[in-house]
């Protein structure tokens, strides 16, 4: 897949938002009140390329509609909100030309007990969080899980269609009891499910915390390049020296970080001063690769004002540099 407007963008904004609820009522009404267009508003003010938001994590909540995945699951309330956040989110940054990218947990819904047992056993670990503990499963693949669940991601995918321009997809761990077989379901299948709807959609899949940033799969166009407290300044090479970070890795996917502007993903207070976030930005964009900040984000769809600030400042530093 063609990187260069990601590789041309350099650095983007990425929010956690829905997470779990007491119950599907709260859930609508939280997505319900979500002011998408104060959200916009502060994102072209930021002057950011892109941006990240989560679709959902593992608590078997969505903020968009999946008849498919309601079929499976068998609720008798939906956990998918009525209102559909990511096309409405990806409708109002259009006329502003930034791209919006959405995240997905590789898991499944691993925190919902009853959608984990539907889905039979999820990513190659356990039945679920709150059933088995969260560990490998020594030979046991799962391949009722993965097909399942490449069908909830081919209707969200047919869903949003070319509003969403790529995947952040987290969870995928121990690849080689999931992922790395011959045969589907594997990363070819997985990579296809979630281009069902735009065919150029960008798609990392994160293995954890890595330092240095590698790659998982040749169906990869990007690192997921998940950062929690050491930031690299180059990538490792046989005998512990450091190569200078470059466009590419593992054979041409895209290099890219994330990591979070809070002490943790989503939280405050920002743990760096704005000039450490601007210097780190140029560090990383100079020499190729792109840098994606996760900032904190209220129910409401309200940017914490201390991520604003910084996302500001870094904004108009890379208007600045560009001239």
């Amino acid at each position: 897949m063609n990187t260069d407007w990601f590789h041309e963008a350099g650095w983007g904004v990425f929010t956690h938002w829905c997470g779990g609820a007491a119950s599907p009522t709260e859930f609508n009404a939280r997505v319900d009140g979500f002011d998408v267009d104060r959200l916009v508003s502060q994102l072209v003010e930021i002057g950011t390329p892109y941006y990240f938001i989560t679709l959902g994590q593992c608590s078997g909540y969505y903020c968009a509609p999946n008849p498919t995945y309601d079929r499976i699951v068998g609720h008798e309330e939906s956990h998918c909100s009525r209102r559909d956040l990511i096309s409405d989110i990806a409708t109002a940054l259009e006329p502003h030309g930034v791209r919006l990218l959405v995240y997905v947990a590789g898991e499944g819904p691993a925190g919902d007990p009853h959608a984990a047992r539907q889905f039979k056993h999820l990513g190659g670990q356990t039945l679920g969080w709150d059933i088995e503990d969260n560990r490998v499963r020594e030979g046991r693949r799962c391949v009722e899980f993965l097909q399942l669940w490449q069908t909830c991601i081919r209707d969200w995918s047919e869903r949003f269609g070319k509003k969403v321009h790529g995947w952040w997809v987290d969870g995928c761990y121990w690849p080689e009891h999931i992922y790395r077989f011959a045969d589907e379901p594997n990363y070819k299948s997985v990579a296809a499910a979630f281009r069902a709807g735009n065919s150029e959609s960008l798609l990392a899949f994160n293995g954890g915390l890595e330092t240095p940033i590698i790659a998982h799969s040749e169906y990869e166009d990007y690192t997921a390049g998940e950062v929690g407290h050491l930031l690299p300044v180059g990538t490792r090479r046989t005998g512990g020296m450091l190569d200078p970070i470059a466009r590419f890795v593992g054979g041409g996917i895209q290099y890219h970080i994330l990591t979070h502007l809070g002490e943790h993903w989503g939280n405050r207070p920002s743990r760096f001063p704005t000039e450490l976030v601007i210097g780190y930005t140029k560090l990383v964009t100079q020499r190729g690769g792109v840098i994606t900040w996760d900032a904190g984000l209220d129910d409401t769809g309200n940017i914490y004002p201390e991520h604003f600030e910084q996302l500001k400042a870094l904004g108009h530093a890379s208007r600045t540099a560009q001239g």
